[in-house]
């Protein structure tokens, strides 16, 4: 039996349309949720903090911020009332941008958390920690945490703040995955290809009493043949295939575009869009692969469309009578400490 998480970032986009919180956050989560209820699953949701900053900064400027602040807390204190877990998501970017004309300014030239000074980190997590607690009124409830665009390198200029904010688990590796663009840029070749393990000062190195616990995102070898029918179900796949979000990504970078289309790759067994159509067969294989253990599944609401929504409730259906599915929690995972991690 295999202990399912689907978890989901919490978020608007990063290119340059935003988009809005209604559009790319409300109504896929409540799409999502539909499904969630009728199967009686819980997920867990990766906030991104730092928008719930800027929300609040610009609450006494603008009412419509204003509003858009009141939505998205009552929205997040429903998912936490609901039994859905409630994590840490940093896009630190959030530092630079503004809110103009009626709507949000991105500024992606320091998209990664390392990017910044120390003082900053450690500000940076202190501070969106406390904004995500304040809304869930549980400190102990958030000790999670995944990086804006799987950024997490290097991880030592960000280490100490996750430790002095109590977050000591991570789940944003996820097996040979690798991006060099302008805004994602990391590299997990060389990871562990285990399903959970402790590390301390790198993620990608194994420490058996580290203070972290990684908890990959699960991942899946795909053919180029595969982001060849991705662009096909974007260019032609009409409204099946069109995601409810409204705005625009801060894409991939040219040669990561081409790798992709050349070769065979890793990718994130996903429940966005087109890359849906591989979650049964990759949930197969780790089924096949592993004795047990956490299945890692990730998700933007921003991202959802028909199309993978259908997929994500046939997994459903076909998945939790003989599975569990389960969430981010401190008592599933304080487990780990004592009794070892699961491995291939």
């Amino acid at each position: 039996m295999m202990n399912v998480f689907l978890t989901f970032d919490y978020e608007l986009y990063f290119g340059s349309r935003s988009g809005s919180c209604q559009k790319s956050i409300i109504e896929p989560v409540e799409a999502l949720l539909s499904i969630l209820d009728s199967y009686d699953v819980k997920a867990t949701f990766f906030v991104d903090a730092g928008y719930l900053c800027k929300l609040e900064e610009y609450s006494n400027i603008s009412d419509k911020v204003k509003s858009e602040f009141h939505v998205i807390k009552n929205n997040i204190q429903r998912l936490y009332g609901e039994g859905h877990s409630i994590q840490l998501h940093i896009h630190p970017h959030w530092e630079d941008c503004s809110f103009k004309d009626g709507e949000w300014v991105m500024d992606t030239s320091r998209f990664r958390l390392a990017s910044f000074c120390d003082k900053d980190v450690k500000s940076i997590v202190g501070r969106y920690k406390e904004q995500l607690v304040s809304v869930v009124d549980d400190a102990e409830h958030v000790f999670a945490y995944r990086a804006g665009g799987w950024c997490i390198q290097p991880f030592d200029k960000i280490k100490n703040a996750l430790l002095e904010n109590k977050i000591w688990l991570d789940s944003t590796l996820y097996f040979n995955g690798k991006s060099n663009s302008e805004t994602h840029c990391f590299n997990f070749c060389g990871m562990p290809n285990k399903l959970s393990y402790h590390f301390e000062d790198d993620p990608l190195v194994e420490c058996e009493y580290g203070k972290f616990l990684e908890v990959p995102i699960s991942s899946y070898k795909v053919p180029a043949l595969f982001f060849w029918k991705l662009l096909v179900a974007k260019k032609l796949g009409g409204r099946l295939h069109t995601t409810y979000g409204d705005g625009s990504a801060a894409g991939a970078g040219i040669l990561d575009k081409l790798r992709m289309l050349l070769m065979p790759t890793h990718s994130v067994v996903s429940v966005d869009g087109y890359k849906s159509s591989f979650l049964a067969d990759a949930f197969d294989h780790y089924c096949e692969h592993f004795s047990g253990g956490e299945f890692v599944v990730i998700g933007h609401p921003k991202a959802f469309s028909q199309y993978s929504l259908s997929k994500l409730d046939s997994f459903l259906a076909y998945n939790t009578k003989n599975h569990s599915f389960g969430t981010f929690t401190p008592n599933y995972f304080a487990r780990f400490k004592n009794n070892g991690i699961n491995k291939l």
